[in-house]
C-alpha cells in the first residue's frame, strides 16, 4: 500500500496507512482522538481513515502532587463505536488519553488525545471544626481542611456563618483554617458553621455554638467638679461590653512639703450606682488624685480612671505678719514698710498682691489711698503722705479671688519737712518815712509740718537785694526799720521749723511814707524873644519821686535891682519844663525851682541868675558837612546850650575868588538857605563842583519883629586859615567833614586883634577917600550882587537889644507882607539890590521910636560895615545902584547929642563881617569885647554923615583906586 517516486526519492503511503521507519513498510495510520468530559466522565471518540474493525481507547489519571489520588486511577475500553464514554472517574482530576484502532487484523499505532479534566464539583466533604474560642466580642474558630480529592475543583477557602441564636447570620470568608468572628455582642450564644469553598462550588456545614464572655469594666470617663472645699466626681463607662452593677469612686490628697494638712489627709472611696461622688471638707488650692472604676455583674472591677484636682483659689483667711512701718531713712512724706506672707494654710492660694492702708491720726485725720503692691515683694513705700503726721498702717494679702483680712495697725511718724506754705499777711502799713509794720496769722499745724522755730521777714525794693529780719515763733507781727524814704517794698514772710525754712507767702507791697521833696538840680533857662515880650524856657531835671509824689513843681523868680517880692508860677508834676514871661529887657533876675509833695516843699535850687536879658542866641556848634552829590551840600549841627532859643538857622555857603595885582581877592556866598528851628539839619545846593567851601550855620532869634544872630563859626577875615571842604569835581560820592568851633575859638584872640587893625584901615580908608584918594583895600562889590553881609545897628543907646541881624535873608512873616514882591532868597540873588529895595524889612526893627526912617516912610535896612559901627540905613540908596543916593537926616543917623559921635559901649553880641582876606578864606570877626568911649568927637555935621556915606557907597560899587594917606589920617 506504497509508492516509490524515483524522481523525489520518496515512498508515498495509501491514506489509511502511514510510513513507519521501521520495519520500513506503511503500516495502518494511528486514529485521531477528540474528548468531551462530565464531572465523572470522559467521552473519547477515535477516527481513521480505514476500515475500522475495532476502536480502542484508555484513561489513565495523570501522576501530580496536586492529585495524587489520580494514580490508581486507569481505565482502558474497545468498542466497535469510534466513541468510548468512561465513566466513575474523580471529579476535577486530569486524565491522559490513548486509542488505536483495528482495520483487517492489523493494528494501528496508538495515538495520545489531549489530556482531559474532570468537571469540578462542590466539594463532597465538611471541614472538622476542632476549636471555638469565644470572647467579649469575637470568637475565633479552627477547623481541620477536607482531603484534595473531596474538594472536587480548585479550593478557593472556607465559607463561615454565623448568628445569635434567633436572628439572622451573618457571613465571611477566610482562606486560611483559622477565623476570629468579631462584631459580636457581648454575653451572647452564637452557631457558627464552616463550609470548604471551591470551583465547583460550597461544600456541607461543619457547624459549632458559642457564647460571648462579659469584659471587665474599661477604666471610666471621669468627670470632676472643683470648688473651693470640695470635688464632685462623676465616673461613667465608656464602653457597652460589660453590664455594670456599681461605680466607685475615690480622692486622695497629693503630699506637698510645707503643706502638712495634705500629709494628713486620709483617703476617701464611695460606691453608688448613678457614678456620681462629691468630696467635701477639703482644703483650698490643695492638689488631689480623684480615681473611678465599674463593677460589672460578674462581680468584676474594672481598671481605674484617675485625674489630677485642685481645689480654687480663695482670698486668704489670714494677714501678712511681721508688719514693720520705718520713715527715718527717706524723705518727710513717705514711710517704708515690710513684712511676711500669710502663713501656708491661710494664703488658700497664689498671693498676687499686698494693700498697705494708711490712715493719718494727726494733725488731720484722713484716708491715704490704698498702695496696692502686685507681686511677691515684701517691701513697699507709702509716698505723698504729709510731713510730720502719725499713721496707722496695716496691710492686706490678695489672691486672684480677692483680699484678705488686714493685719493689726502700726503706728508710726513721717518726719518734719519745711513748712509748706508762708504765713498770710493780713495788714500792713508805714510807720513813718523809714519803717512799716505788717502783721500775719499763724501757719497750722497741718501746713506747719514740723515744730514751728520762728518767722522770716522779706523785704526788698524793685531794683534792691532783699534783705531779712527774723521775729519769734510767738509773734504774728513785725516792725521794719531803716528803710528808705518813700520807697516801695514787697513784704513776704516765711516761717522756720526744724527742718528748715518753707516759702514765703503771699507779697504786699508797702511803701515807706513821703518826705519834702530833694532839691530840684540841673536848672537852666533859654530866652524865648518870639512873643511881645521877653520870656523864658526854664527846663530842669525831673525828680524821680524817691522821697514823695510830686505834686507840682515852683518856678520862683525876681528882679536883682529892685525890691520886689518873689514871684512863683506852678507846674504840674509831670513837667520839667516851665515858661517865665514878661520878662523886662536889660533886667537881672535870679531864679530857682522847688518840688512840692503832700509833706511840703523841697529846698530850692540853686538860683539861676538871668543877667541882662537878651534875645541873642547861642552860638552853633559841632557843624557836620556831607557831599550826597557834587553839587549839593548837607550840613548838621547842634545848638549852643547858652543863649536864647533860636527861631531859624541860616546856612551859608562861602566862596573866595582869585584876586590879581589891583584886585584883591573877594569872598562871596556861593548858597544860603534858612531852616526853622528846632530842625538842626539841612542842605545847600547849586554849588560847582570841585570847588572849595567854607560853610556856617547862624542861629537866628526873633523878637518883636527883629531878628538876632548868634556868633558866627567862620571868620570872614581869615576864610584861608579857615577849614574849608571841597566838593566832589565829577562824582557823586559823599564826603563829610566837621567844622571845629574850637579852631575858631582858638583863633578868637587873633580874630580881635586883626577887628581892631581893619577899623583903623576903614577909617584911613574913609579918610583918604574924602581927601581924593582913589584906593580902597577891600572889593565887595564882585559878592554876586545880593546882599550877603552881616550887618549890625545901634540905637541910641548903642547896639540894640536884637542883636546883628542878617541883611538881605527876610523873615517869612515879611515875605508874608510884600507877596507881590520878588523877597525871596533866590530872587535876591538873581535880580540884586533892585529888587531887595522893594522889601519891606520892618523885621529887621528893633523899636519904632528909635528905628532910623527915611523921610520918604519907608523901612531901613541896617548894613553890616567892616569897622562894626552902625551907619544910617539911606547909605543903602547908593548902594543899590538906582542914582538916588538919598542924604541922611543929621538928628536920625549922626549923634543926638549935638552932633558927637555916639560914645557908648555896644552890645556884648558879636558883630559878624563878611570880609576877605589876605589868605583868600572866608573868615568871621568876634567882636565880642565891648567898644570902648571915643574920647574925640565924631563929626557934628552932615559933611561927616556924607563922608559916611560916600565911604560906604564906595564900599558897595566895587571902585578899585590905589591908596594912600598920611600918618594923621592914618591915626583917625
Amino acid at each position: 500500500g506504497w509508492m516509490y517516486s524515483s524522481q523525489s526519492s520518496t515512498i508515498s503511503c495509501r491514506a489509511d496507512k502511514t510510513w513507519e521507519p521501521i520495519p520500513g513498510h506503511c503500516i495502518l495510520a494511528p486514529p485521531g482522538i477528540t474528548t468531551t468530559s462530565t464531572a465523572t466522565s470522559i467521552t473519547v471518540s477515535l477516527s481513521s481513515a480505514a476500515t475500522v474493525s475495532s476502536h480502542c481507547a484508555a484513561v489513565r489519571g495523570v501522576d501530580k502532587s496536586s492529585q495524587p489520588w489520580a494514580t490508581s486511577m486507569s481505565f482502558s475500553m474497545c468498542s466497535a463505536t469510534s466513541s468510548i464514554t468512561f465513566t466513575g472517574l474523580q471529579e476535577y482530576t486530569e486524565y491522559s488519553i490513548t486509542g488505536n484502532v483495528v482495520s483487517n487484523m492489523i493494528r494501528s499505532t496508538t495515538a495520545n488525545g489531549p489530556v482531559t479534566t474532570t468537571k469540578a464539583t462542590a466539594p463532597s466533604a465538611m471541614p472538622t471544626i476542632n476549636t471555638a474560642t469565644p470572647s467579649v466580642l469575637s470568637v475565633q474558630l479552627n477547623w481541620s481542611p477536607i482531603l484534595g480529592v473531596e474538594v472536587n475543583g480548585v479550593l478557593s477557602g472556607y465559607s463561615i456563618t454565623y448568628s445569635p441564636s434567633g436572628s439572622a447570620g451573618n457571613s465571611m470568608t477566610t482562606a486560611a483554617t483559622t477565623a476570629t468572628v468579631t462584631g459580636l455582642t457581648y454575653n451572647t450564644m452564637y452557631t457558627f458553621n464552616v463550609a470548604v469553598v471551591s470551583s465547583g462550588g460550597v461544600g456541607p456545614n461543619s457547624s459549632v455554638s458559642a457564647t460571648t464572655a462579659q469584659a471587665v469594666p474599661y477604666p471610666p470617663i471621669l468627670t470632676t467638679t472643683t470648688r473651693e472645699t470640695s470635688i464632685t466626681v462623676d465616673v461613667m463607662s465608656n464602653s457597652p461590653y460589660w453590664t455594670v452593677s456599681q461605680v466607685c469612686a475615690g480622692i486622695l490628697a497629693v503630699p506637698v512639703p510645707g503643706r502638712p494638712w495634705s500629709l494628713a489627709f486620709m483617703p476617701v472611696e464611695e460606691c453608688s450606682s448613678n457614678g456620681t461622688q462629691t468630696f467635701i471638707g477639703l482644703k483650698e488650692f490643695t492638689n488631689y488624685t480623684v480615681y473611678g472604676y465599674s463593677v460589672n455583674t460578674a462581680m468584676q472591677s474594672g481598671v481605674n480612671a484617675t485625674a489630677a484636682v485642685q481645689t480654687l483659689q480663695d482670698k486668704p483667711s489670714g494677714a501678712p505678719q511681721g508688719l514693720t512701718a520705718d520713715s527715718s531713712d527717706i524723705s518727710s512724706t513717705s514711710i517704708q514698710v515690710t513684712w511676711s506672707p500669710p502663713s501656708a494654710i491661710d494664703q488658700n492660694g497664689v498671693i498676687t498682691a499686698y494693700t498697705i492702708h494708711a490712715e493719718s491720726t494727726y494733725p488731720l485725720s484722713e484716708e491715704v489711698p490704698l498702695l496696692v503692691l502686685r507681686g511677691t515683694s515684701l517691701i513697699g513705700t507709702l509716698t505723698g503722705l504729709k510731713p510730720y503726721s502719725n499713721y496707722n498702717i496695716t496691710i492686706a494679702a490678695s489672691t486672684s479671688i480677692g483680699t484678705g483680712p488686714f493685719s493689726d495697725p502700726v503706728l508710726t511718724q513721717t518726719k518734719q519737712a519745711p513748712p509748706a506754705t508762708g504765713p498770710i499777711i493780713t495788714s500792713s502799713r508805714n510807720l513813718s518815712s523809714t519803717s512799716l509794720t505788717l502783721s500775719w496769722a499763724p501757719l497750722p499745724q497741718h501746713q506747719l509740718n514740723g515744730v514751728l522755730a520762728m518767722y522770716t521777714i522779706r523785704y526788698q525794693t524793685a531794683t534792691g537785694t532783699a534783705k531779712m529780719i527774723t521775729a519769734a515763733a510767738s509773734a504774728t507781727s513785725a516792725d521794719i526799720p531803716g528803710l528808705a524814704i518813700f520807697t516801695r517794698y514787697r513784704l513776704t514772710v516765711s516761717a522756720t521749723n526744724g527742718a528748715g525754712r518753707g516759702p514765703y507767702g503771699n507779697a504786699v507791697m508797702e511803701t515807706t511814707d513821703e518826705s519834702t521833696p530833694a532839691q530840684v538840680t540841673d536848672v537852666r533857662g533859654s530866652l524865648v524873644a518870639n512873643t511881645t515880650s521877653i520870656s523864658v524856657v526854664v527846663t530842669w531835671s525831673k525828680l524821680d519821686n524817691g522821697l514823695g509824689i510830686i505834686t507840682a513843681y515852683t518856678i520862683q523868680y525876681q528882679r536883682t535891682d529892685a525890691e520886689s517880692s518873689p514871684t512863683a508860677v506852678l507846674f504840674p508834676n509831670t513837667d520839667s519844663t516851665g515858661l517865665v514871661t514878661g520878662l523886662l529887657p536889660r533886667t537881672t533876675y535870679a531864679l530857682s525851682v522847688f518840688a512840692s509833695t503832700r509833706i511840703g516843699a523841697g529846698s530850692p535850687s540853686g538860683v539861676l541868675q538871668l543877667s541882662g536879658v537878651s534875645t541873642e542866641p547861642g552860638q552853633v556848634k559841632n557843624i557836620v558837612v556831607t557831599f550826597p552829590s557834587s553839587t549839593q551840600a548837607e550840613l548838621s549841627w547842634e545848638q549852643a546850650e547858652n543863649g536864647a532859643m533860636p527861631n531859624e538857622y541860616v546856612l551859608y555857603a562861602y566862596f573866595e575868588a582869585e584876586g590879581s595885582r589891583r584886585r584883591r581877592a573877594t569872598v562871596s556866598i556861593a548858597a544860603q538857605t534858612i531852616v526853622e528851628a528846632p530842625v538842626t539839619t539841612g542842605a545847600l545846593t547849586g554849588l560847582r563842583p570841585g570847588t572849595a567851601y567854607a560853610f556856617d550855620v547862624i542861629a537866628v532869634t526873633i523878637f518883636n519883629g527883629v531878628r538876632t544872630l548868634s556868633q558866627p563859626n567862620v571868620d570872614l577875615k581869615s576864610i584861608q586859615r579857615s577849614e574849608t571842604y571841597k566838593s566832589s569835581p565829577s562824582s557823586d560820592d559823599s564826603s563829610s567833614a566837621t567844622v571845629s568851633t574850637g579852631v575858631v575859638a582858638g583863633i578868637s584872640v587873633g580874630v580881635l586883634i586883626i577887628g581892631i587893625a581893619v577899623t583903623i584901615l576903614v577909617v584911613i580908608i574913609v579918610k583918604r577917600r574924602r581927601s581924593g584918594l582913589q584906593s580902597k583895600v577891600y572889593t565887595v562889590t564882585d559878592l554876586d550882587r545880593s546882599v550877603q553881609q552881616m550887618n549890625t545897628f545901634e540905637t541910641e543907646g548903642g547896639r540894640g537889644d536884637a542883636g546883628a541881624s542878617l541883611t538881605g535873608v527876610p523873615h517869612p512873616e515879611s515875605t508874608r507882607q510884600t507877596s507881590d514882591k520878588k523877597s525871596s532868597h533866590s530872587a535876591m540873588h538873581n535880580e540884586g539890590y533892585a529888587d531887595v529895595q522893594e522889601t519891606t524889612f520892618t523885621d529887621y526893627i528893633v523899636d519904632s521910636a528909635t528905628a532910623p526912617s527915611a523921610e520918604d516912610g519907608s523901612s531901613r535896612r541896617a548894613i553890616a560895615h567892616p569897622d562894626g559901627d552902625l551907619k544910617n540905613p539911606d547909605l543903602d540908596a547908593g548902594a543899590r545902584g538906582d542914582g538916588k543916593g538919598a542924604k541922611p537926616s543929621a538928628d536920625k543917623s549922626c549923634s543926638a547929642k549935638g552932633g558927637e559921635r555916639n560914645t557908648s559901649a555896644p552890645s556884648s553880641g558879636p558883630t559878624h563881617v563878611a570880609m576877605p582876606t589876605s589868605d583868600g578864606k572866608l573868615g568871621t570877626e568876634h567882636e565880642s569885647a565891648k567898644a570902648k568911649p571915643d574920647t574925640k568927637a565924631a563929626p557934628s555935621t552932615v559933611e561927616g554923615c556924607d563922608a559916611e556915606a560916600q565911604f560906604r557907597e564906595d564900599i558897595m560899587s566895587g571902585n578899585e583906586e590905589d591908596d594912600s594917606s598920611s600918618g594923621d589920617e592914618l591915626q583917625k
